[in-house]
């Protein structure tokens, strides 16, 4: 009995650390355990979604391709007897981002709200046959400034360009879709 409670122990603290962390991709459409705090926000993913699909449209697909995805950008946590509205703590921290998006759940000791700031990162990986010139990048940030309506001043890490071979990653996307047959 006393060889299983180091175990079991081990096992309750895993489970306590399920919480992303800074810096990492938040993938909100798969995990259902996390709620938005202002539920509008769910309005900044579909135009997102479709901003994403847009910038594809006019960049050339053969040359780049266009990512947007959330990354945590703060993570708290807020006693839940503390706490007189779970907005207006959230809005303290949210102000220090613009257009940060917060997420909450109840922590396992149901004493809790563990928080999640995320930010979109767009991400354009470009085939190493470009050159990554201030042109290309201007050209790129005009496309997104216009398609996203958000300004280079205000979010100027949110773009992030990457030198990829397009044509290896189709190949390998081809094979994995061959192999799934």
């Amino acid at each position: 009995m006393y060889k299983l409670l180091p175990i079991l122990l081990f096992a309750f603290l895993i489970a306590e650390v399920n919480i992303p962390t800074i810096g990492q991709n938040f993938n909100y459409k798969n995990n259902s355990e996390w709620e938005l705090v202002d539920p509008e926000d769910f309005i900044a993913f579909l135009l997102f979604e479709n901003a994403q699909l847009e910038i594809q449209k006019v960049l050339n697909p053969n040359l780049f391709i266009v990512n947007v995805s959330l990354e945590i950008v703060e993570i708290a946590k807020i006693n839940i007897m503390d706490s007189d509205s779970l907005n207006s703590l959230v809005e303290e921290i949210q102000q220090k981002y613009i257009e940060a998006i917060s997420f909450y759940k109840i922590s396992e000791n149901n004493n809790d709200y563990d928080i999640l700031i995320a930010r979109f990162k767009i991400r354009i990986g470009m085939d190493k046959s470009i050159s990554l010139t201030g042109d290309t990048k201007e050209m790129v940030w005009v496309i997104v400034e216009t398609t996203f309506g958000m300004e280079r001043d205000d979010c100027g890490d949110c773009l992030v360009f990457n030198s990829i071979d397009i044509n290896e990653l189709k190949n390998n996307n081809d094979q994995l879709s061959l192999s799934k047959r």
